[in-house]
């Protein structure tokens, strides 16, 4: 009989919440909802309300990942790294406070390292009452995801990964990561210029294929409109496929994808 192993993952922003529990390959709970969430305690309040309701919080789990979805980090080349000086990489880009605690992750199959602030009371709270978990900043668990995809690819690749105010930039040339970053965004017109600056930047030129993921329901007129100045579009939509249930769609490719 093949063992039973349940695991929960949850993301955590200031934009909003999900969180995700399977057992072994099935998806047997998924929450998510927007909101304005004005600091990480209310945030954590939020999740803690919801378990408690659904009972969730007397289940035992065999492992259990946080994503920190913010703004606040840095990526820094594997050769150039050194974790004495982590407040280096992040000070031009944060206003750092002398308490603040600065973690990173190690990108798999990629010399890049994450640099970033993780939401610090919601760590304490997961380890004071489930003890030992993971955590990761959501680019890394987007990162590492479409790095399944672009692996054997001989080519550039940029995805655009919509948020809920902000959506992810990233560039790949020959299955490596050449660029990665956040832009909040009010129009079409802001996302195309980020887009076709960004990739001109990192030498794309015109020679790229563009793939849209996350809140791509809810983003379809930017989308159409990119559509019309950038010629090659691809369709990750049978890629979604095993990552998706009955009650989701690609919006929680990074909640569900950690698990692929």
């Amino acid at each position: 009989m093949k063992d039973i192993s349940t695991r929960l993952s949850v993301q955590f922003s200031l934009t909003g919440l999900s969180f995700c529990i399977k057992s072994n390959e099935e998806v047997i709970d998924l929450y998510a909802e927007s909101s304005d969430f004005v600091t990480p305690e209310e945030t954590l309040n939020r999740f803690v309300h919801c378990f408690k309701e659904k009972e969730l919080h007397l289940k035992n789990f065999d492992s259990i990942l946080l994503i920190h979805q913010n703004e606040w980090s840095s990526f820094v080349p594997k050769a150039f790294f050194d974790e004495s000086h982590l407040s280096d990489y992040l000070q031009y880009n944060i206003a750092l406070l002398p308490t603040d605690y600065i973690a990173y992750d190690v990108i798999a199959n990629n010399d890049m390292i994450n640099v970033y602030l993780p939401f610090v009371n919601i760590n304490n709270y997961f380890f004071d009452h489930f003890g030992a978990f993971q955590y990761k900043h959501h680019l890394t668990v987007l990162i590492e995801s479409i790095l399944n995809f672009e692996r054997n690819k001989k080519s550039n690749s940029a995805y655009i990964h919509f948020n809920e105010k902000t959506f992810d930039l990233i560039g790949f040339t020959n299955g490596k990561l050449q660029f990665c970053n956040q832009f909040h965004f009010e129009t079409a017109e802001d996302v195309l210029y980020y887009l076709i600056f960004c990739t001109e930047q990192i030498g794309f030129s015109d020679d790229f294929s563009l793939s849209f993921l996350g809140k791509t329901e809810t983003r379809q007129s930017i989308i159409d409109f990119i559509k019309k100045y950038i010629g090659k579009i691809e369709n990750l939509e049978n890629n979604f496929a095993r990552f998706t249930t009955k009650n989701s769609t690609p919006e929680h490719f990074i909640l569900l994808n950690h698990y692929a």
